[in-house]
C-alpha cells in the first residue's frame, strides 16, 4: 500500500453515482492494494466522507444528483486546495476539461474507462504529490524543531 511513515495507507476517495462505474474503479483500485478505499454518490456525501476520514485523494464524476462535481470541485479549492482532485466524466468537450482543471483538478478522464490506464496513470501522479507533500511538511517540522532547539541551546 501507499504509506505515509506511520504505516497509514493514503485514503482514496470515489464520488460517482453510476454504480457499475464505481464498482469499477473500486475493483481496479483494489487490485493495487495501494489505497483504503472509500465511497460517495455526491457532493454532499463526499464532504461528509472527508470529514470523517482523512482523504488524501478525491475521483470525481461531474455529473450527479445533489451536489454535483462542478460543485465540489469549487469546495474543495476553497477550503481544501491542496487535495488533489480527479475527475472522471462522460462529458469530453474541452471547454469542460478547462473548467475543472481551472478549478483545481490535478486530472481529467473520460468515461467509458475501458481498461482503466488512463486513471491509474492519474492516481499515480496524485498519489506520488500527496507523498511529496508528505515529506516536505515532514523536513518543516524537522526543520522548526531544531531551530527550537538550537535556540534554547544558545539560550541555556
Amino acid at each position: 500500500m501507499a504509506e505515509t511513515r506511520d504505516s497509514t495507507p493514503l485514503q482514496l476517495l470515489i464520488v460517482e453515482d453510476d454504480h457499475p462505474t464505481q464498482i469499477f474503479v473500486h475493483a481496479l483500485l483494489k487490485k493495487t492494494q495501494e489505497f483504503s478505499l472509500h465511497t460517495a454518490d455526491n457532493g454532499q456525501e463526499a464532504i461528509a466522507a472527508f470529514t470523517a476520514q482523512r482523504i488524501d485523494i478525491i475521483i470525481t464524476d461531474l455529473q450527479m444528483d445533489g451536489m454535483d462535481g462542478h460543485k465540489l470541485l469549487s469546495y474543495m479549492a476553497e477550503y481544501h486546495p491542496l487535495v488533489p482532485m480527479i475527475v472522471l466524466t462522460g462529458s469530453t468537450t474541452m471547454l469542460t476539461m478547462l473548467d475543472c482543471l481551472r478549478q483545481g483538478a490535478l486530472a481529467f478522464c473520460t468515461k467509458p474507462l475501458a481498461d482503466g490506464t488512463q486513471l491509474l496513470q492519474a492516481v499515480e501522479i496524485a498519489k506520488q504529490l500527496v507523498v511529496h507533500r508528505r515529506r516536505q511538511l515532514q523536513h518543516l517540522v524537522r526543520l522548526s524543531r531544531q531551530h527550537r532547539s538550537s535556540k534554547g541551546d544558545a539560550s541555556a
